[in-house]
């Protein structure tokens, strides 16, 4: 099999970006340069500032340090206050001891946002950090930009409260909204740490790359604390990284417009199980139907399902408290896998 052969090949595995980056993989070893590389200089001199970030630009060039590690890449802006407490939490329900976590109220009746007054309400002067998941996991809740708009104004009255900003399912939302990302607000940028990567935009799960951007006197403190716990990105992953932020978009619009009709489909079916309530998802691939009529608690139907019908779901309770009555459903799965799931279920609660 020839070279261009073998490339070709990875490329028919799955979708087109995917296989491109896998392509990339294929000529780093054949080229052998994945022996031979700095683990800061590939993704940082080889891709424009402004296609790395996807943010448009608002990291400019100048003011940006960089460190590629095990999973992320870090980019640092301003400066801001050390991190000590809890505001509001979204999908970590083990991160934090009892009692230092104030969870916003309601969230998951609310198709899985919130609103502001109600996050601000629960804000003190103790408050250290508060964690933002927009478009979420597990609800598929995207928090209105006027809410976003709210928040960051009240939070104004708190500087010593910095903002965790999880923008990984940025690219991924339905119903002609748009993402807002919290590097909009330079009333924050000097308080703020903004995560993101290539997992769901690019189909890139398990290579295990991101980014985030942090003020500038937290980097050498996570710096330190990358290097020695996973090191750097392979040259090879780094090198599919690159190729991803080069190619054309064309794949990632295909991607959504097949996950939008998953999410109407399980939606649709969802809602004709008996006990079953879902509200329509604004992002992300997931559901996260209200399960209570059916008289079970998610833990106990998570296992019911999985026993007795071969479906995998996700208890609510695995993320947070709040999420009792709740089961998170995946819809990166086929459309025909999807109805077959949601008929067993169906099947066995009728």
């Amino acid at each position: 099999m020839t070279r261009k052969q073998r490339r070709m090949g990875v490329i028919g595995m799955g979708m087109a970006m995917l296989g491109i980056s896998a392509a990339l993989v294929l000529t780093a070893f054949e080229d052998g340069i994945v022996f031979f590389y700095s683990p800061t200089d590939l993704i940082e001199k080889k891709a424009p500032t402004d296609q790395r970030l996807r943010i448009g630009g608002l990291v400019e060039q100048g003011s940006v340090k960089k460190h590629s590690d095990g999973v992320t890449t870090l980019f640092t802006v301003t400066d801001t206050a050390n991190t000590v407490q809890v505001a509001f939490r979204g999908i970590l329900p083990d991160l934090f001891r009892e009692g230092q976590g104030i969870v916003a109220e309601g969230m998951y009746q609310k198709a899985g946002t919130f609103r502001a007054d109600e996050v601000l309400a629960k804000v003190t002067d103790r408050t250290r950090l508060i964690i933002l998941n927009s478009p979420s996991n597990p609800t598929g809740g995207v928090v209105p930009v006027e809410e976003i708009d709210k928040l960051v104004a009240g939070l104004e009255a708190y500087p010593n409260a910095v903002i965790l900003s999880d923008e990984v399912y940025s690219w991924i939302l339905y119903g002609g909204r748009e993402h807002v990302s919290l590097l909009n607000y330079p009333q924050i940028r000097d308080r703020l740490i903004l995560l993101e990567g290539w997992s769901k935009t690019y189909a890139m799960t398990g290579w295990r790359i991101g980014y985030g951007v942090f003020p500038e006197n937290l980097f050498p403190h996570v710096e330190r604390l990358a290097v020695n716990s996973y090191s750097c990105v392979n040259a090879a992953t780094q090198h599919a990284a690159i190729a991803a932020l080069e190619g054309p978009d064309d794949d990632i619009h295909k991607m959504v417009k097949a996950f939008n009709e998953r999410r109407e489909l399980i939606v649709r079916e969802l809602n004709t199980i008996p006990g079953f309530r879902c509200a329509d998802p604004g992002g992300a691939f997931y559901a996260f139907p209200n399960i209570e009529g059916t008289g079970m608690d998610s833990q106990t139907l998570q296992q019911k399902l999985l026993e007795e019908t071969g479906v995998a779901v996700v208890s609510g309770t695995s993320f947070g408290a709040l999420g009792q009555g709740y089961l998170r459903f995946s819809y990166a799965a086929s459309s025909e896998d999807i109805t077959n799931a949601i008929s067993r279920i169906r099947g066995l609660l009728s």
